[in-house]
């Protein structure tokens, strides 16, 4: 019996050796559309937002590495992809809308290119420190649009019932996005912590003729909740 269990373990040892091993590369990923947001202002943490596909399912989690060198922008869109002879990708295709933090940058219009090729500027504004905002953006988690309706609803949870909608702001790039941010007024000095739901609905405006639109929702904290629109 012993004989019998090293014969095996020689023969599955062999078929291990024989066997060509898998392995996982780094390959650029096809892009769609680099959408550049207006409305940013040289005290933000601007964001560009990339609408690609993973051509199969062999393709894994896409990654952006930001250098940023006077006024250009490179970003390398990359993803891990499994490779191998005995390695079967099913082919279906992986839509992604994939945020790009670039970081708090100077006033002025930036290049930006995209695995080595030229899109759209992004436009960041003068922050202006006579000019600031008491209001804060709302705690937006969620963006539903609607192609057919041409609106979207914004969801999510404000840390306190002291805040109300004051108005939301809609900022055009003049191409193929909407900067959304719905400004809420804090009406008492004292909030207490109450996590309060909410959703607003926003009606789309209909100037720009891009197929797909992104509407680029900035929210509390800084960060951004992204959807498509589609014309």
């Amino acid at each position: 019996m012993k004989k019998l269990f090293k014969i095996i373990a020689m023969a599955l040892a062999l078929i291990i050796v024989a066997a060509p091993e898998a392995a996982v590369i780094i390959e650029d990923v096809p892009v769609d559309q680099v959408y550049s947001p207006e409305g940013y202002k040289s005290n933000d943490d601007a964001e560009v937002v990339i609408r690609g596909y993973l051509p199969d399912l062999c393709y894994k989690s896409p990654q952006a590495k930001v250098a940023i060198e006077g006024k250009r922008i490179d970003i390398s869109l990359q993803a891990y992809r499994e490779i191998g002879e005995n390695v079967v990708c099913a082919e279906m295709l992986s839509n992604f809308l994939k945020p790009v933090p670039v970081g708090v940058l100077d006033k002025g219009n930036y290049e930006i290119f995209v695995n080595g090729k030229l899109q759209p500027n992004l436009k960041i504004g003068e922050f202006d420190s006579d000019a600031i905002d008491d209001r804060v953006l709302a705690n937006v988690h969620n963006a539903v649009a609607d192609s057919e309706m041409k609106i979207v609803k914004l969801q999510g949870y404000n840390p306190s019932d002291c805040y109300s909608l004051d108005e939301v702001e809609i900022i055009s790039n003049g191409s193929n996005s909407y900067s959304i941010l719905p400004r809420m007024n804090k009406l008492n000095d004292y909030c207490p912590m109450k996590m309060v739901p909410f959703e607003i609905e926003v009606q789309v405006p209909e100037e720009l003729e891009s197929e797909y639109i992104l509407l680029h929702v900035r929210s509390m904290y800084g960060k951004s909740v992204n959807a498509l629109i589609r014309n």
